[in-house]
C-alpha cells in the first residue's frame, strides 16, 4: 500500500448503525412538575381573556341587530370556549414538568398536542429569567433556556428554584465552553 492508499484509508467515512433499544430513556420520575399554584396564574389568564372578551361580545351583542336567540348563541358559544380553554390548561398542567440531567434539559408539555424538547447543554446560549405581570404577583418566573433556533420555556418556577436552574445552566455552559477551548481537565 503507497502512501495515498494509507491516507484514503485513514478518511474513510464510517457512519455505524446504532441499534434503537440501546438508546438511553428518560424516565417519567425524573421529570419535575411544576409547582401546584401556578394553574392559577395560567387560570387568571383565562379569567381576564373572559372578562375583556366579555364585554367587547356583549357591547357588540347589544349593538348589534340579532335576534335574541342569535344573541343568547353567541355569548353560549363564548362562554364555552372559555370553559374549555380553562379545562384544557387543567389537564395540560398535570403534564408539564421539566428534567435536568448530565448533559442536557428536557421539558414536556401539551394536552392536545404534546411536545418534548431536549436541548443539550453544549447548544445552550444563554440563560435568562423573566417575571411577567401576573407572575409578580403570585410569586412565579420563567426561565428561558435558548440555543440557535429552539428554546425551552419553564413557566411555574418560584424565584430562588429559577436562580438556582439559571446558575446551574449558565456554569455547565461556561464549563463545556472551558472543556472545548482548552480539552479536558
Amino acid at each position: 500500500m503507497d502512501g495515498r492508499d494509507q491516507i484514503n484509508a485513514d478518511l474513510t467515512f464510517y457512519n455505524k448503525w446504532i441499534d434503537i433499544n440501546e438508546l438511553p430513556l428518560i424516565e417519567e420520575a425524573e421529570f419535575v412538575g411544576l409547582e401546584s399554584e401556578y394553574v392559577y396564574v395560567r387560570l387568571s389568564n383565562v379569567l381576564i381573556m373572559s372578562i375583556l372578551g366579555g364585554v367587547t361580545l356583549a357591547i357588540f351583542i347589544f349593538l348589534s341587530s340579532l335576534t335574541l336567540i342569535a344573541k343568547f348563541i353567541f355569548l353560549g358559544v363564548f362562554v364555552l370556549l372559555m370553559a374549555f380553554w380553562a379545562l384544557i390548561i387543567i389537564l395540560e398542567f398535570r403534564i408539564r414538568g421539566y428534567a435536568i440531567r448530565s448533559h442536557d434539559v428536557a421539558y414536556r408539555s401539551g394536552y392536545l398536542f404534546r411536545q418534548r424538547q431536549y436541548l443539550p447543554f453544549r447548544r445552550v446560549q444563554h440563560c435568562k429569567i423573566t417575571e411577567g405581570l401576573i407572575e409578580r404577583l403570585f410569586n412565579f418566573s420563567t426561565v428561558i433556556i435558548s440555543a440557535a433556533g429552539d428554546d425551552i420555556v419553564i413557566h411555574g418556577l418560584r424565584p430562588d428554584e429559577a436562580l438556582r436552574l439559571q446558575q446551574f445552566v449558565n456554569e455547565k455552559v461556561d464549563e463545556l465552553t472551558k472543556e472545548m477551548h482548552y480539552g479536558r481537565k
